[in-house]
């Protein structure tokens, strides 16, 4: 979810240029929806916590992170500059990245 709450934001944020309109975020991410997606509870939400805590994240990404263990994902890719690290058997790829 936290993926989800973060693309919606980015992409129909008012100052983004060529930004998304609600409807058409919406509909992007209806895309996704055969993919599975973890809720946020209150597990998750202390994970993402000690996630954050143990490697100096923002409780955000600690939040992907920690929904990506819960999943049994082995990698997550993001843009983000601390890709190409490891987190506990969770590799952080950067796509973008040669």
């Amino acid at each position: 979810m936290q993926a989800f709450q973060e693309f919606y934001h980015q992409a129909t944020r008012p100052t983004r240029l060529r930004c998304l309109t609600h409807e058409e975020a919406l509909a992007f991410l209806g895309t996704l929806l055969r993919f599975p997606i973890q809720e946020v509870t209150l597990d998750l939400f202390q994970e993402a916590v000690a996630t954050s805590q143990q490697f100096g994240l923002s409780y955000w990404d600690g939040a992907i992170l920690a929904a990506a263990r819960v999943l049994g994902c082995d990698a997550v890719y993001s843009e983000d500059p601390s890709a190409q690290q490891g987190y506990d058997g969770l590799q952080v790829i950067n796509p973008f990245r040669e």
